[in-house]
């Protein structure tokens, strides 16, 4: 089967009647968890991006409850979990502010994980957050920008305190 581009299912759509829409909708949300999940945030949490951003960091925070960190493997293994699950959330999304929100708070939750010898991996993970973090500020707003980097730089100084060997 051939997918169509946005266009053409934009097309598509515009010439569909109201009732074939839900149709269409409800058929997308039996196969796939994600086309569920999305259509929840559409339709119910879109409207109140404070509470979803709320919803986020209880579901981020109870997933950082269970993480096995005996080891750095186990501790890698829930981090990346925790990290898709949030990628997801922000997708759904699309605000940058929502963005840097989840980045920050998986970063403050990760970092009472972190351990004195090295888990260079998880390092990496978590430097590849900071990178993904930095994009998001510089497409905000100038003020925004302000307020956030000070936030980033306080974050920042409590991981090089945590893990004074690397280099943030």
């Amino acid at each position: 089967m051939q997918v169509l581009k946005i266009s053409e299912i934009k097309k598509e759509l515009q010439e569909r009647s109201a009732s074939e829409l839900v149709g269409i909708c409800l058929t997308m949300a039996k196969y796939a968890a994600d086309n569920k999940e999305l259509l929840t945030y559409l339709l119910l949490e879109a409207s109140d991006e404070a509470s979803y951003l709320q919803s986020c960091r209880s579901e981020i925070e109870s997933m950082f409850s269970e993480i096995n960190n005996s080891n750095s493997y186990y501790l890698k293994k829930g981090l990346r979990k925790v990290l898709k699950t949030l990628s997801k959330r922000i997708r759904y999304s699309g605000n940058k502010e929502t963005e840097l929100e989840l980045y920050f708070f998986f970063l403050d939750k990760s970092l009472p994980l972190l351990r004195t010898r090295e888990h260079q991996v998880v390092y990496n993970l978590l430097a590849g957050v900071i990178k993904k973090a930095d994009k998001a500020l510089t497409s905000l707003h100038e003020d925004l920008q302000f307020d956030y980097t000070k936030q980033r730089n306080q974050l920042m100084e409590r991981y090089s305190k945590a893990a004074p060997h690397i280099v943030w």
